[in-house]
């Protein structure tokens, strides 16, 4: 028995207990009001690449603009129902989170993080809050990875495995199921 005042040890666990909320961060719906945040993330997150291709700047970020808002009204007609959640760093959002009903289990459409914000934890603690959901029921997670990009080690940490051959458009299909 530990001495008064003191806390005792805790005991091994194979699982990691998450807290609700990790204090820092939470997350919320998605409203109107955000598009132009989502616009603005979608530009961040593809404009070296399509810099890469020659277009100067200005026409980059005109040509992703249109870009994100038909990415958003094709998930809408290919995800009906999912839900968009906002990632909150205080009150500052930070990321998304698209998930959809994806039967027996829940598909992760998109997730998306500012740079500025990225390699902190955010997706980490975001995926594990979506498998804290699912997991009790017992329904697999599944999303799609670039085969060659930089969050696919992550989802492999988090216990994603591959779940068929790498596509002709570079992506893996990949699989999380709970113990």
């Amino acid at each position: 028995m530990p001495a008064a005042g003191t806390t005792p040890p805790r005991p091994a666990s194979s699982t990691v207990e998450l807290p609700e909320r990790e204090p820092r961060w939470s997350t919320r719906e998605a409203r109107p009001a955000d598009d132009a945040f989502l616009d603005a993330l979608y530009v961040e997150t593809r404009l070296d690449e399509v810099l890469a291709w020659g277009f100067p700047p200005d026409v980059a970020r005109s040509f992703l603009q249109a870009q994100a808002q038909i990415q958003r009204r094709a998930y809408a007609l290919q995800f009906p129902g999912a839900s968009t959640t906002i990632l909150l760093e205080g009150e500052r959002p930070v990321g998304r989170l698209i998930v959809a009903r994806d039967l027996p289990g829940v598909r992760v459409v998109d997730i998306s993080i500012v740079a500025a914000a990225r390699g902190q934890g955010l997706g980490t603690w975001t995926l594990r809050q979506l498998f804290a959901r699912t997991g009790p029921l017992g329904v697999p997670v599944r999303l799609r990875a670039a085969a060659n990009g930089r969050a696919r080690p992550l989802y492999q940490r988090l216990g994603f495995r591959e779940a068929g051959p790498v596509e002709q458009d570079g992506s893996v299909a990949m699989e999380w199921r709970p113990a």
